[in-house]
C-alpha cells in the first residue's frame, strides 16, 4: 500500500467516538462530504475485518451493485448465493446478506443515492420498485452512513475541512487560492505534485483550469488510468484493474500518491469533479474506446470465472460497459440484472437527439428475457413501451400518429399512475385532431394519477406548454381550465398562454370542450384580453366580440359563436340550391347547429340580426320549442325573424 497522508485534518476522536457508539449497537448518520467520507474511512480501519465499506453509486444498477459489493467483502461464495436470487426474489438475496453481516458493521458512503431522483421523474417511478427493497434492508443494516444536509438534525456535527500541514507544498496558500473549496484543493496539491505550478501568476485556480492542467500534464499512463476511472464512473476494485490488464499496480500506487484518486482500503476512485468534467476533456470515441477496455476485460473475466465469486460483478460490469457504448448485442449477452443501465443509456440518447439508437435501446430491453435473468416488472415495461413509441415519433418517418397513441395507451395500461404518460397522450391526440378525445384522456388522467404536487404541474402545465409550442393556443387554453397558479414554472406558462391570447392567433380549426371542431374556409383572428369589471375578459373572432368572467369562459362563447356562423355558412353554401326545406333540414350541418342545444340561442340571434332574415328561424324554433309567432300565424321569413329577435330582447339574452 502507498503511502499516503490525507490531505485534510484527521477526525480521529470523532471517529473513535463513532466507532465506540456502533460497538454498543448505535448507529450514526453523518452529513455527506469529504469531512465525512474521510472520517468513513477511520472508521473502516478501525473497526479492521468487521467492517463493510459501500459507497453508493449514481447508476441504474444500484439495486444490484450495493448487495453485489457488500457480499464480495463478506467473502466465499456469498456473491454468487445472492446473485441467483438478486432479479427473481430480491428479498431471499437480501436474506442471506443478513445472515452475512451478523456480526459486522455496515458503513455506507452516499445513502442519498438510493433516494435521488433518476434522469427522468417517470424513470425514477420505473426504477424505485428496485431500489426500494435493499434501501430499506441498508436503514436496517447500516452502523454509519453519510446523508445530505436534508437531515442535518440527525447528523453528528463534524469540523470544517482543514488543510494538514505538508513540508512538500505550502498548504496555506493553497488553501487561500482555491478559496477553501475541499474539491479545488485536492485538485491543487494533484496539480503541485505532477506540474510544480503553484507560484506561476498566470495559473487558473477554477475547476475547470486545474484539470485541464492536470490532464495535460500528466503522463501518459496516468492519464490512461484517470479517464478509465472517470468513465467507469464508481469506486474500482484495486485488484480488478491490475488483474484486468487495465492498469499495472505501479500505476495505480504512482495516482494515489499523487492525490490524482482517492482511496479507502482496496477501492480507488476520482476526485469528483473529474466525473463532471471528463466529457469536455476527451472525444466521445475516445471514451467509448475506454467502456470497451472495461467492458470486455470484465466479459473476459466472467466467462473464464464462471462459478467463481468474482463473476456476478463482472457480468454486472460488462453489461453496464457495453451498454454505455452502446453495444447493444454485447450488453443483452450479459444482462442478467435488470435493464437500469440501458434505459438511463436510452435517456442519454434521446437527449441528445438520437432517437434512433434510443428507440433501439428501448426496443432490446423489451425482448430482454426472463432466461437472460432481467424480467421486467410492470413499470419498467411500461417505461419501455411509452419510451420506445416516444423516439419514435420524434424520428421523421418512423411511425404513424396513431401508432404513436396505441404505444401510449398501451403504456397506460401497465402503468395507469404515470402523470407524464397522460400529458403525452393527451397532446398526441390533439396533434390528430382528437380534442374529445385528448380532453376524455385529461378526465381519466385526473382520476387515475394520484394526488401529489407535481400531478398539476405534469396533466396541465406540461400539457400545455407543448402545445403552445405547437401554435396550438386553444387546446392549451382549455387544458388549462381553471388550473391555479403556483410555482415558478406554472406562472410562467400561464403568463405565455395570456400573452398570445392577447396579441392575437390566427386560428384553423375552431374547437371548444363540448362543441363540434370546424376549420372554416379562411382562418380566424382570435383574440382574447382581460378588462376590467365583472366580465373580466373580453374575446373577439372577426364581426364576433363577447364577455366572460374567466378567460376559459370568453373563449368558449366566441369559439361557439364563430362555429356556428361556420356551420350555417355550410348549411346554406351546400344546400341553397335545394327548395324543400324538409330536404335541408337533413343536411349534417343542420343537425350540428340542434345538436349544440339551447346555448346557441344567443348566436342564431345573433346571426339573423346582423345577416339578415334567413330560415335558421326554424331552427331557434326546434331548439327552444318556443314561438313568437302566433298559432297557425302566417308571416315571411323577414317577419318570423324580427319576431325571434324581439323574443330573445324580451327573454335577457345578450349576444
Amino acid at each position: 500500500m502507498p503511502k499516503n497522508v490525507g490531505l485534510f485534518q484527521s477526525e480521529t476522536n470523532r471517529a473513535l467516538q463513532i466507532v465506540s457508539g456502533v460497538r454498543s449497537g448505535r448507529s450514526s448518520i453523518l452529513e455527506s462530504g469529504h469531512a465525512a467520507t474521510r472520517v468513513l474511512g477511520e472508521i473502516a480501519e478501525e473497526l479492521g475485518d468487521a467492517a463493510i465499506l459501500v459507497r453508493v453509486p449514481r447508476d441504474l444498477d444500484k439495486a444490484a451493485y450495493v448487495p453485489l459489493v457488500i457480499a464480495r467483502q463478506c467473502g466465499g461464495d456469498l456473491t454468487l448465493r445472492v446473485a441467483e436470487s438478486l432479479t427473481t426474489d430480491p428479498a431471499a438475496a437480501l436474506d442471506k446478506l443478513s445472515h452475512a453481516v451478523s456480526g459486522k458493521y455496515l458503513l455506507v458512503d452516499g445513502f442519498d443515492e438510493l433516494y435521488r431522483p433518476a434522469l427522468d421523474w417517470d424513470l425514477r417511478g420505473a426504477i424505485e420498485p428496485l431500489v426500494r427493497p435493499i434501501r430499506e434492508w441498508l436503514v436496517r443494516h447500516t452502523a454509519v452512513s453519510t446523508r445530505s444536509s436534508a437531515i442535518r438534525a440527525n447528523a453528528l456535527p463534524l469540523a470544517r475541512d482543514q488543510p494538514r500541514p505538508d513540508s512538500r507544498w505550502a498548504s496555506d496558500l493553497l488553501w487561500r487560492r482555491v478559496e477553501q473549496d475541499a474539491d479545488r484543493y485536492v485538485l491543487a496539491v494533484a496539480r503541485h505534485l505532477l506540474l510544480g505550478l503553484s507560484d506561476d501568476p498566470s495559473l487558473g485556480w477554477d475547476i475547470e483550469s486545474l484539470l485541464s492542467d492536470l490532464w495535460q500534464g500528466m503522463p501518459s499512463d496516468l492519464r490512461d488510468l484517470v479517464g478509465l476511472l472517470a468513465v467507469h464512473h464508481r469506486p474500482a476494485f484495486r485488484d480488478d484493474i491490475e488483474r484486468l490488464g487495465l492498469a499495472s499496480r505501479s500505476v495505480v500506487e504512482s495516482a494515489i500518491e499523487g492525490y490524482l484518486v482517492e482511496h479507502q482500503r482496496d477501492q480507488v476512485w476520482l476526485p469528483a469533479p473529474w466525473y463532471s468534467m471528463y466529457v469536455s476533456l476527451a472525444p466521445l470515441e475516445r471514451r467509448q474506446e475506454r467502456h470497451r477496455r472495461w467492458a470486455d476485460a470484465f466479459a473476459s473475466r466472467a466467462r473464464q470465472d464462471e462459478g467463481s465469486p468474482d463473476m456476478p460483478l463482472a457480468v454486472l460490469e460488462a453489461h453496464r460497459h457495453y451498454a454505455l457504448i452502446p453495444d447493444l448485442p454485447r450488453a443483452h449477452e450479459f444482462a442478467r440484472f435488470g435493464a437500469g443501465v440501458l434505459l438511463g443509456a436510452a435517456v442519454m440518447q434521446s437527449k441528445a437527439g438520437r432517437y434512433d439508437e434510443a428507440a433501439k435501446v428501448y426496443e432490446m430491453v423489451l425482448r430482454l428475457s426472463d432466461d437472460a435473468g432481467a424480467a421486467l416488472n410492470e413499470k419498467t415495461r411500461a417505461y419501455a413501451i411509452h419510451y420506445l413509441h416516444y423516439n419514435n415519433h420524434r424520428k421523421p418517418g418512423s411511425e404513424s400518429l396513431e401508432d404513436t397513441q396505441r404505444g401510449y395507451e398501451e403504456a397506460l395500461a401497465l402503468w395507469p399512475e404515470n402523470a407524464l404518460f397522460w400529458s403525452r397522450l393527451i397532446y398526441s391526440r390533439f396533434l390528430a385532431n382528437d380534442e374529445a378525445g385528448a380532453m376524455e384522456a385529461l378526465t381519466n388522467a385526473w382520476q387515475k394519477v394520484p394526488d401529489h404536487p407535481e400531478r398539476g404541474a405534469m396533466l396541465v402545465v406540461r400539457t400545455a406548454e407543448r402545445l403552445l409550442n405547437q401554435g396550438l393556443v386553444l387546446p392549451a387554453l382549455f387544458v388549462w381550465g381553471d388550473h391555479a397558479s403556483e410555482a415558478v414554472y406554472d406562472v410562467a406558462v400561464e403568463r405565455r398562454l395570456a400573452r398570445e391570447l392577447a396579441a392575437g392567433v390566427t386560428v384553423r380549426r375552431l374547437w371548444a370542450p363540448g362543441l363540434p371542431a370546424v376549420e372554416p374556409p379562411d382562418a380566424v383572428h382570435l383574440r382574447i384580453e382581460e378588462t376590467q369589471g365583472p366580465a373580466g375578459f373580453r374575446a373577439q373572432a372577426g364581426a364576433i366580440t363577447v364577455r366572460g368572467a374567466t378567460r376559459g369562459k370568453a373563449s368558449r362563447a366566441v369559439v361557439r359563436g364563430v362555429i356556428v356562423e361556420a356551420l350555417a355558412d355550410r348549411w346554406y353554401r351546400e344546400t341553397g340550391h335545394r327548395s324543400l326545406l324538409s330536404v335541408r333540414f337533413k343536411h349534417p350541418a343542420w343537425q350540428q347547429l340542434l345538436a349544440l342545444g339551447h346555448e346557441i340561442v344567443p348566436d342564431l340571434v345573433r346571426r339573423i340580426e346582423r345577416s339578415g332574415p334567413s330560415h335558421l328561424h326554424h331552427a331557434l324554433a326546434a331548439i327552444t320549442g318556443e314561438s313568437p309567432l302566433p298559432p297557425d300565424a302566417v308571416t315571411t321569413v323577414k317577419e318570423a325573424c324580427a319576431a325571434w329577435v324581439a323574443w330573445a330582447r324580451e327573454h335577457r339574452y345578450e349576444w
